[in-house]
C-alpha cells in the first residue's frame, strides 16, 4: 500500500475517532490489562534488562537500536512535517513517543525486558545527574530480579489480535526512558540532522536535485552523502522492466482468466486475507527480500513489488478475500500490517518464488489468536478450479527472520510464523539469548 493511501486511512481513522488522544492517555502496562499495545511506549520510568548484562552490553544494543529507531517517522510528520510553529510542537512530541517505542521494541527483541519503576523514584532518577543515573543502571541492567516491575518481554504480539497492533498517536510520560537518558538529551539522541523523512520526500541539498525517476539506489546514495545513517542495507536495488502490456496490472489483483497473460518467467501469488477491520487490521503486504523493483516502459519506478490485501484492495472468490498476483522471480518477505502500518523490518517470515512457479502464501484470519498462515490446499485449489494452476500450485516454504531497513515505518517490530524454521545467524526474537553468560 503507498504511502499516500496510508495517510488516507489515519485521517479517516481519526473521523471515526478510532484512535483518538483522548483514548490513548487512558493506556496502561501489559502486566495490568493483558494487552500489549506494540506501537505505544510503556508507561512510566522505565528501563532495560537482561540477566548477567553489564553497562557496556547494555549500551551498545541501545545504541544499535538508536539507528532503527531514528528511521521511524510518526503519521503527524508525514501529514504536517513541522510547517506550523503550534502544530510543530505537537509533531514533536508525538514523533518522540513512536521513536521510543521504537527502541522499546527493538531492545525487547533483542532479548531485553523493559522494567517499569514507581513514579516518585523514576522522576526521581530521570532529574538526577549522569553519574548517578549511570550507577543505578550498572547495577541494575543485568540483575536477575531488579529493581522494579517486568512491563514487557517478547511474545510475538503481532501474531494476535487480542493485542493492539497499530496507533495513530503514540503517547509516553515525559522522558521516562531512563535506558535512553543515560546516553544523553533524548531529543539530541531521537533527531538526527537526516532521517528516513528527508529520504523518503527528498529535503536534503542531493536529494532535491534528482528527478522523480531516481531509483532507490540513487536516492539512499544523495541521502547518505548528507550524513543519512542506515541500520541496515536494502536488498531491493535491482530493477527490471515491466512489458508495457502489464504496467496497469501491476499491483491489481488478476482473476483467473489473466493468469495466462503474465510476463513470461514471472511467477504468481495467491493468498487469502479473513477478519480484517479497522481494529485488527485492513491487510497485510509482502515485499521483495531479494528481488529487483519494477520500472516501466517511460522510465518510471512503479514501486517496489507489493502486494496483499488492504483496504483499497478487492480479490477474487464470492467474498472478495482471495488474491491473486504476477510478480518476478525472487523472495518475498512479510513487511507490513495495515491500517496504521506496522512494519516488520526486525524479522519476519519470507518465501522463494521461482521461475514459472505459483505458491500459495495461506490463508491469515486477522481477528485470530494465531492468525496464520494456514496453507490447507483444498480451499486455493477450489478458488482455481478448472485452470492448470490448480493442480501447479504448492504451499510457501516459510522461512522465518528476515529483516529489513526500517526507513520510514510508522511504528516497527518482529513477527514470527509458528513452526517454521529461521534463517541462519537471525539471534532475535524467540531465537534472542535470554542473558548474557
Amino acid at each position: 500500500m503507498t504511502k499516500m493511501k496510508h495517510v488516507i486511512l489515519a485521517l479517516l481513522c481519526v473521523s471515526l475517532g478510532g484512535w483518538g488522544t483522548a483514548a490513548q492517555s487512558q493506556a496502561t502496562a501489559p502486566s495490568e490489562s493483558g494487552v500489549v499495545r506494540i506501537a505505544q511506549p510503556s508507561t512510566g520510568y522505565t528501563y532495560f534488562n537482561k540477566p548477567g548484562a553489564t553497562i557496556d552490553d547494555h549500551e551498545a544494543d541501545v545504541r544499535s537500536c538508536l539507528l532503527d529507531a531514528k528511521d521511524v517517522v510518526s503519521w503527524d510528520e508525514l501529514i504536517d512535517n513541522n510547517r506550523s510553529l503550534i502544530a510543530g510542537a505537537l509533531v514533536f512530541e508525538r514523533a518522540k513517543s513512536a521513536r521510543i517505542s521504537a527502541l522499546e521494541n527493538c531492545m525487547i527483541i533483542r532479548g531485553w525486558r523493559v522494567i517499569a519503576l514507581q513514579g516518585e523514584e523514576g522522576q526521581a532518577l530521570s532529574e538526577t545527574e549522569q553519574s548517578k543515573l549511570k550507577a543505578f543502571l550498572s547495577e541494575q541492567v543485568g540483575a536477575e530480579e531488579p529493581r522494579g516491575r517486568i512491563a514487557r518481554i517478547w511474545a510475538n504480539e503481532a501474531l494476535n489480535a487480542a493485542h493492539k497492533r497499530s496507533e495513530l498517536v503514540p503517547v509516553s510520560t515525559n522522558n521516562g526512558q531512563l535506558s535512553l537518558l543515560y546516553l544523553g538529551k533524548i531529543t539530541d539522541l531521537l533527531y538526527p540532522t537526516t532521517n528516513a523523512i528527508l529520504l523518503e520526500y527528498g529535503s536534503t541539498s542531493s536529494l532535491q536535485k534528482l528527478n522523480h525517476t531516481a531509483s532507490m539506489a540513487e536516492r539512499l546514495e544523495a541521502a547518505q552523502r548528507d550524513g543519512a545513517v542506515l541500520a541496515r542495507p536494502l536488498f531491493t536495488t535491482s530493477e527490471i522492466e515491466v512489458p508495457a502490456s502489464f504496467e496497469k496490472k501491476i499491483g491489481r489483483n488478476l482473476a483467473v482468466a489473466d493468469l495466462p497473460n503474465i510476463p513470461e518467467g514471472w511467477g504468481l501469488v495467491v493468498m487469502r486475507i479473513e477478519g480484517k477491520s479497522f481494529k485488527n487490521g485492513l491487510g497485510l503486504g509482502f515485499g521483495p527480500y531479494r528481488g529487483p523493483k519494477l520500472r516501466s516502459k517511460k522510465g518510471i519506478i512503479v514501486n517496489e513489488i507489493d502486494f496483499g490485501s488492504g483496504f483499497l484492495n478487492k480479490g477474487a472468490g464470492k467474498d472478495g478475500s482471495w488474491l491473486i498476483r504476477a510478480v518476478p522471480p525472487g523472495e518475498y518477505r512479510l513487511s507490513q500490517m495495515d491500517v496504521i502500518p506496522l512494519y516488520f523490518c526486525l524479522g519476519s517470515p519470507a518465501f522463494k518464488l521461482e521461475k514459472g512457479q505459483i505458491i500459495y502464501a495461506g490463508t491469515f484470519d486477522l481477528s485470530a489468536t494465531v492468525m496464520g498462515p494456514d496453507l490447507t490446499m483444498e480451499p486455493v485449489r477450489a478458488v482455481l478450479a478448472g485452470s492448470p494452476y490448480a493442480e501447479r500450485i504448492k504451499p510457501a516454504s516459510y522461512v522465518n527472520g528476515t529483516t529489513s531497513n526500517c526507513l520510514g515505518s510508522a511504528s516497527i517490530y518482529a513477527i514470527e510464523f509458528p513452526d517454521f524454521p529461521f534463517v541462519e545467524g537471525y539471534e532475535w526474537g524467540s531465537k534472542a539469548k535470554k542473558r548474557f553468560d
